[in-house]
């Protein structure tokens, strides 16, 4: 009689497993390293070639589809408590960690930059799922999360990066990963970033680098203003000091241009394009941190910022304060 019950006994263990692995479909991690290069047209990055764009989408859409569906676990589980879905990217993320992608040489410098906006957003992403990982777990993915930053710091390092708001979101990507590893040495150098990225601020609050793309240069202005709030956001939480006045002439004169633009047309010599409501998405952090007493409602997300901003700024604070 013990045969058959043993043997239902492993069915179901066997249907239990089958059936959390369909709830949570791991997706397998890129076998080859990332190769791309840019995909404007132009040397001041004003027009996309539609070609070089579709082939970055295309090369960069598994890496995408991860980061999102980590983030989506990550908020289910800060904001309602799902320890099912944090769970399952948890598992994403360790068998991302245990393949290692984006740990080795990349190839071309858009590669460069894809490396750090997928380890700021996957960096942030962890700290909403950090109480809830087991200590092996924590080990895998913390290590490489290290090792991704190794990348990031070497390609700083070589003037792989250049010192426009790419800087800064290799900065946010250092600090993202020294938070979530405990390791203030990336903490220290994404420091020096936000220093130095609020010293390029003019007195009008523009930024000569990003006035150089025309038409998109009130949406760059607003692109670099996402990694410096965010870096200004863990420096207020650690008691470090930055360049507040800097910071506000950034926000305001982006604020300012939402509805009118023409100051920032006439410095671009373009008229201007709109920047998209997850461009905007820092607004959140921003407010915290500079009192503002017209902002728009934008979107509350962006995988750039580790998903739901609001629980990102939450898991920055706790961890922060710690």
């Amino acid at each position: 009689m013990a045969k058959p019950f043993l043997g239902a006994a492993c069915l179901a263990v066997m249907l239990s497993s089958t059936g959390a692995i369909a709830a949570c479909p791991i997706v397998p991690a890129p076998r080859t390293a990332l190769a791309l290069d840019g995909f404007y047209a132009d040397r001041d990055g004003t027009v996309v070639d539609a070609s070089r764009r579709e082939k970055r989408d295309r090369a960069v859409a598994v890496y995408e589809k991860v980061v999102r569906r980590v983030q989506a676990g990550a908020d289910a589980f800060m904001t309602r408590a799902d320890r099912k879905a944090g769970q399952c990217a948890l598992r994403q993320l360790a068998a991302w960690a245990a393949a290692s992608p984006l740990t080795g040489p990349v190839d071309g410098k858009q590669a460069e930059y894809e490396r750090n906006w997928y380890l700021a957003g996957l960096a942030l992403a962890y700290l909403k799922l950090k109480p809830l990982a087991d200590g092996p777990q924590s080990t895998q993915i913390q290590d490489w999360l290290r090792r991704m930053s190794d990348g990031t710091n070497a390609a700083l390092k070589e003037g792989k990066i250049p010192g426009n708001n790419l800087a800064y979101w290799a900065g946010l990507a250092l600090t993202a990963a020294g938070l979530a590893t405990e390791t203030e040495t990336l903490m220290d150098r994404a420091h020096l970033i936000l220093r130095d990225g609020l010293g390029a601020v003019s007195r009008d609050g523009t930024l000569p680098q990003e006035l150089k793309r025309g038409s998109r240069a009130l949406s760059y202005h607003a692109f670099a203003a996402g990694p410096l709030v965010l870096l200004a956001y863990i420096a207020e939480t650690r008691g470090e000091t930055y360049d507040k006045a800097a910071l506000a002439r950034l926000g305001d004169a982006i604020l300012s241009s939402l509805d009118h633009p023409q100051a920032f047309a006439a410095a671009a010599h373009a008229d201007q394009e709109a920047p998209a409501a997850w461009n905007l998405a820092w607004l959140p952090a921003y407010r915290r941190l500079v009192p503002t007493t017209t902002m728009p409602d934008p979107s509350r997300s962006s995988h750039f910022l580790g998903g739901d901003v609001p629980m990102t700024l939450e898991a920055i604070r706790r961890t922060s304060e710690r």
